[in-house]
């Protein structure tokens, strides 16, 4: 199994407000229940084709909790063989606007047309961000060459946050 790990520290800023801890590719094997399916999704270039994207404690379009941790796993197939893969993940408060929240070569990620891969990670959304939708891009990019094998889109509302008395 083809396994990448990478801890990755962020500084949150004003606009994406927003983190992202872990990054890692795999070969599909996911039948966790608490993972809904996300819908509906945008493509946004490249050439493979994507599977699905799912995120913990969300089906359908979702409600993210500012200051929550959700788990993140986007399938896809590549057309042609990549010696390694960068994933790049992009918060869009505006069509215009969109802030790189994590760039980063997936070590030991070489990948093979025609086999589910896996990418995970998970993401915190700032209260900042509270009330808004935002779009969440996801690319999957070939780190050789920096030619995009996928990238897609789902809008999520980020859901206000109650807080306590």
């Amino acid at each position: 199994m083809l396994k990448a790990l990478v801890l990755v520290a962020l500084t949150a800023t004003a606009v994406t407000a927003s983190a992202i801890r872990v990054a890692s590719l795999d070969r599909k094997g996911n039948d966790n229940p608490e993972f809904g399916v996300v819908a509906p999704l945008y493509r946004c270039g490249g050439p493979a084709t994507l599977v699905e994207i799912r995120i913990s404690g969300c089906s359908g379009r979702c409600g993210l909790i500012p200051g929550q941790s959700y788990l993140v796993e986007k399938d896809f197939t590549l057309v042609s063989p990549a010696p390694s893969l960068t994933l790049k993940i992009e918060i869009c408060p505006d069509p215009n606007y969109c802030v790189t929240i994590l760039e980063t070569k997936l070590d030991d990620s070489s990948t093979e047309p025609g086999i589910v891969h896996t990418t995970k990670f998970s993401i915190v959304i700032d209260p900042i961000l509270s009330g808004e939708t935002v779009a969440l891009r996801s690319w999957i990019i070939r780190s050789d060459d920096l030619v995009p094998q996928v990238c897609v889109v789902a809008d999520v509302d980020v859901l206000h946050r109650v807080c306590p008395e």
